[in-house]
């Protein structure tokens, strides 16, 4: 039987206040369908606990306030969500590690690179939550000092094997890294003080983080749903799926995670957003592909769906930077 941890705070702003929108067993008829479509955990190996989303009323994030213990972590990471790929997800792997440039993850090295004013070649990138290891590897091959990090023991060998630098908690430290990346992760992560804590102090002054999590999409209707009694559909409570993304971030609280840990919410010119133009990143082989490409930098970064959002570290760092009363102005909140 595995345990469970209280969240009494906000994952984002770190307000105590919670409205609770839905609670229910793990094990219950409306929730149980969910989790074991979406994770091999063995019945009743979650007992009596409560699966309970709560609200935070000041940033509007929503988040599981039970998550799970190591040890559970442990086994829903490491053995009871497949890593494995279709033969068409093999594919198409193969042929962005082939033609790195045309990806997607190329083009927003680019715009980094942009922002930043200094080539690929001298970049030092990491991809925090690597996963398989994509874009470290494509990051790699645009000829960025690449390294990736994940808690998995099994993908931190994956990208061993793939060649693909790997470091540890310990060593992103005081790393100085010009660019950290961290997509679908954060929704992912239990406590996320420790991790900000970690992040921040491992960009360089001036360095760039980018954040990307699903956005809250159907969750509301999906958690009525779920408190009235009725099941939700596995897509329709994705964004605060069990056990899983155990938090479901708002545009306002991922940017006041980011402030209370020193690192300032930028926004991009249009040639840092096109930047992937001059250097031969549009696909002629996938001309649907090539098309979104086109269009991606026009549209908004945050949306229903999905909330990406850049940040930058400071070049001098802020008195009391986790504290809450650092508020920037919306000057301080443009393109450094």
């Amino acid at each position: 039987m595995y345990s469970f941890e209280r969240r009494d705070s906000c994952p984002s702003c770190a307000s105590e206040l919670q409205d609770v929108l839905a609670r229910t067993k793990f094990k219950s008829d409306q929730l149980w369908p969910v989790v074991a479509l979406q994770c091999n955990a063995p019945e009743g190996s979650l007992g009596e606990q409560d699966y309970e989303a709560v609200q935070c009323p000041v940033c509007s994030t929503i988040y599981q306030s039970w998550v799970g213990n190591e040890e559970l972590l442990a086994d829903l990471y490491g053995e009871w969500i497949s890593d494995e790929l279709t033969d068409r997800e093999k594919v198409r792997f193969a042929w962005l590690t082939d033609n790195p440039k045309l990806s997607r993850d190329a083009h927003d090295l680019m715009t980094a690179a942009a922002i930043l004013k200094t080539p690929l070649s001298e970049l030092k990138t990491l991809d925090y939550g690597m996963g398989l290891g994509l874009w470290a590897e494509i990051s790699g091959k645009l000829g960025c000092a690449s390294y990736g990090f994940d808690y998995s023991k099994s993908r931190t060998e994956l990208a061993a094997m793939k060649g693909i630098r790997t470091t540890t908690l310990a060593e992103i430290d005081g790393a100085n890294f010009d660019f950290i990346n961290l997509e679908q992760v954060m929704e992912h992560v239990t406590d996320t003080d420790t991790t900000m804590t970690l992040i921040q102090s491992g960009l360089r002054p001036g360095g760039l983080l980018r954040i990307s999590v699903p956005g809250q999409n159907a969750l509301r209707s999906a958690l009525k749903k779920l408190g009235s009694g009725t099941s939700p559909s596995a897509s329709e409570i994705d964004p605060l799926s069990p056990l899983q993304h155990v938090n479901a971030f708002t545009s306002k609280g991922l940017r006041e995670l980011g402030r209370r840990f020193g690192v300032i919410p930028i926004s991009q010119f249009y040639a840092q957003r096109f930047a992937f133009l001059l250097k031969g990143g549009i696909s002629v082989r996938y001309p649907i592909d090539g098309a979104k490409e086109l269009l991606r930098p026009l549209l908004p970064l945050e949306n229903r769906r999905n909330l990406t959002v850049w940040f930058r570290k400071p070049f001098r760092a802020r008195k009391n930077p986790r504290s809450r009363c650092n508020t920037l102005s919306p000057h301080e909140e443009r393109t450094l």
